[in-house]
């Protein structure tokens, strides 16, 4: 199964957006075209935390919603950008209902939590993201009409998105049979080999 979902997506996906020999379904994208995430409820429900890459039908993609609205964004946004303290932010309040409890915990405690952040934020300041460490894999999954579904790598993305950071790596989990048909048509029409009415 992973082998014929690596082959369908790098049939319909052209060579340059590809990263070259990086896993399934692997390619560098600008970071303000993972426009959309589910909500961590909604992704348990419909996907469960880990499913299985490959094609999966369905109204999973159209519950949706924009990736900037949600409470780690706009958290990440007061805090790096609005220079609130990040237990006045809205990821804070989202944290307190027991969002990431777990590794809360495992990281000691909110204070060594947030710092993580802050080191992650100036790294990624100074260095940019590093496309070559597929660890860094932004997870996404293909919704229809092209769209792409953040499914896993909240905080780099969002300090992606706040530094303006030209390009991240991503990777294919589950994509709609709709996001290939897309995105197969659109290579065609785009294909300067494919033929021209009176050519």
């Amino acid at each position: 199964m992973a082998r014929k979902f690596r082959k369908l997506i790098s049939r319909f996906f052209p060579r340059a957006d590809l990263a070259q020999d990086r896993g399934m379904g692997e390619f560098l994208i600008s970071p303000e075209k993972i426009e959309l995430t589910l909500l961590q409820q909604n992704l348990n429900r419909y996907l469960g935390y880990s499913p299985k890459p490959g094609i999966l039908p369905g109204d999973w993609d159209t519950i949706a919603v924009p990736f900037k609205g949600t409470p780690i964004f706009r958290g990440f946004e007061q805090h790096f950008k609005g220079g609130l303290p990040w237990r006045k932010t809205e990821y804070f309040d989202e944290l307190e209902k027991g969002f990431l409890e777990v590794r809360v915990k495992r990281l000691g405690g909110y204070d060594q939590f947030f710092s993580h952040y802050d080191k992650l934020y100036e790294k990624m300041e100074k260095e940019g993201f590093d496309v070559e460490s597929s660890k860094n894999s932004i997870v996404v999954n293909g919704g229809r009409n092209r769209s792409l579904i953040r499914h896993d790598g909240n905080h780099r993305l969002s300090i992606a998105l706040l530094l303006n950071l030209p390009l991240v790596r991503a990777r294919y989990n589950v994509v709609h049979p709709d996001h290939i048909a897309f995105t197969c048509v659109d290579q065609q029409q785009s294909d300067p080999r494919q033929p021209r009415d009176g050519n």
